[in-house]
């Protein structure tokens, strides 16, 4: 997908919402490909777990709980399936950045390289696009995440969630350093868009001059041992039941009951309550 009218990454989300304005003269090229590229993506999340694969990636690379990660390179038939409506919900976000880099094409901006396989020290990942010569990985949030786009970057590296991606990203630009494509070595960025709300932000990330290889090194020698690290997080209280549960970071894990021995489940008004310990039974129906 490249256009040759030369535009700066700077007016990128201005210049898509032009183009979603009524009066806008489109051309048919970028959108009767996205349809193709729609299909592929849908192919690609239904045949996922077998694809996948197993081992140390740039996209799970950032994880904050070694352990999880040791889990899925060691143990992934221990891992619990997807749930439909999580796998739709991911679906949808990835049919929606599809539209996001049809759009960006669309306003006249440089969309290249998308889908790419990059290597760093034998770590593999896929980055979405290069967008006027900056490396971007396109995401889909909802509006309480989208606004967290919106802070300082200090403040995303040490967010449990974000960290993952930021890893992700600056692997992608460290293992496109020589890549022609990639214009501007220094920096990345996420070009985010709200999936409730429609708002569409770009959070541009500063290049990390970490040792990569030596981070790389690092997690492998983890991986090689023939034991599970420490869980990262620990469980907490529910309420005054002497019942414990846990955190929200460690409800979403696929390997939460490998992790946690015995762990049960609930359903209550507001979702899932996984305990690690019933002092008290909850008046509630249990799942397994």
């Amino acid at each position: 997908m490249v256009t040759t009218i030369s535009k700066s990454i700077n007016t990128l989300v201005a210049d898509i919402g032009d183009v979603l304005r009524e009066d806008y003269i489109h051309s048919h090229g970028s959108i009767d490909s996205l349809g193709y590229r729609i299909n592929e993506t849908l192919r690609k999340r239904l045949a996922e777990e077998k694809e996948e694969g197993s081992g140390l990636r740039m996209s799970n690379f950032g994880s904050k709980c070694d352990r999880k990660l040791w889990y899925t390179v060691n143990r992934p038939e221990e891992k619990e399936p997807l749930l439909p409506h999580t796998r739709l919900k991911f679906l949808y976000g990835d049919v929606l950045e599809e539209v996001i880099l049809t759009l960006a094409q669309e306003a006249g901006h440089r969309v290249e390289g998308e889908q790419d396989t990059l290597t760093l020290e034998g770590v593999v990942g896929h980055r979405d696009a290069v967008i006027d010569g900056v490396l971007i990985d396109v995401k889909s949030a909802n509006s309480r995440q989208f606004t967290r786009y919106k802070q300082p970057v200090s403040d995303l590296k040490d967010d449990i969630w974000f960290s993952t991606y930021i890893d992700q990203l600056q692997l992608y630009l460290e293992a496109s350093k020589d890549d022609p494509l990639v214009e501007v070595k220094d920096t990345a960025g996420f070009l985010v868009v709200d999936k409730e709300l429609g708002h569409v932000t770009l959070k541009l990330i500063p290049r990390d001059k970490s040792n990569w290889k030596e981070r790389i090194a690092r997690k492998r020698e983890m991986l090689a041992r023939s034991e599970p690290p420490e869980r990262a997080f620990k469980d907490e209280k529910d309420g005054e039941s002497g019942n414990r549960k846990l955190k929200t970071y460690c409800s979403y894990c696929q390997f939460k009951k490998i992790c946690w021995p015995g762990l049960r489940t609930f359903v209550s008004s507001s979702g899932p309550k996984h305990l690690t310990v019933v002092k008290r039974e909850p008046s509630l129906m249990e799942v397994d």
